[in-house]
């Protein structure tokens, strides 16, 4: 019996470089896989989208996802993110422009043309998605109690949740300098 053909490695087409232009990413529906693909467009005629600000961790490719029938390799906080967010109903999956992926990071003069235009990058987007990493029994309790406050009222913030606030700040997301231009141009 033969083996099934393995798919290639994803293959980048070139952005336009004749106008300023970006990949955005579509994320299927699924459970397992991650399925998705990549368009282009001009930066100025963008249909809405949104960004993502997380943390790389290793520069290590460890996870691969399926983009246009073929191989991407990312990952593993960005391969997180994406089997969460591939979970959302369709109409909260928005396009996303995400760094690792919608830039051909072994294209040089691409990356630096990319980074060059960060600023509009963010600026344009309908909104910054953040990813603190998976989910615990900390963020769980934190993220209740501040729920629990905006919804009840005044509520006794006890040890327990200043430890589960001091367990969530200490992620190595709050560490990067990069935040601060993501965050702020949305």
């Amino acid at each position: 019996m033969e083996a099934a053909p393995t798919p290639e490695e994803y293959q980048y087409n070139p952005l336009d470089p004749t106008h300023p232009s970006i990949r955005l990413l579509e994320v299927d529906a699924g459970d397992g896989v991650i399925t998705c693909r990549l368009t282009h467009h001009a930066l100025d005629a963008c249909p809405p989208y949104s960004t993502l600000s997380y943390t790389w961790g290793s520069t290590v490719a460890t996870h691969s996802i399926v983009c246009s029938g073929s191989i991407l390799r990312i990952g593993a906080n960005l391969h997180d993110f994406l089997t969460q967010f591939q979970t959302f109903p369709r109409n909260r999956r928005p396009l996303l422009w995400v760094d690792a992926i919608c830039i051909n990071q072994s294209d040089i003069p691409e990356r630096n043309d990319q980074v060059l235009r960060m600023r509009d990058i963010y600026s344009n987007a309908e909104r910054v998605l953040v990813w603190l990493g998976p989910e615990d029994e900390d963020t769980e309790l934190v993220f209740d109690e501040i729920h629990g406050r905006l919804i009840g009222g005044l509520m006794r913030f006890e040890m327990k949740h200043w430890h589960a606030l001091y367990s969530l700040l200490s992620r190595p997301y709050w560490t990067r300098v990069w935040i601060i231009q993501e965050l702020y141009l949305s």
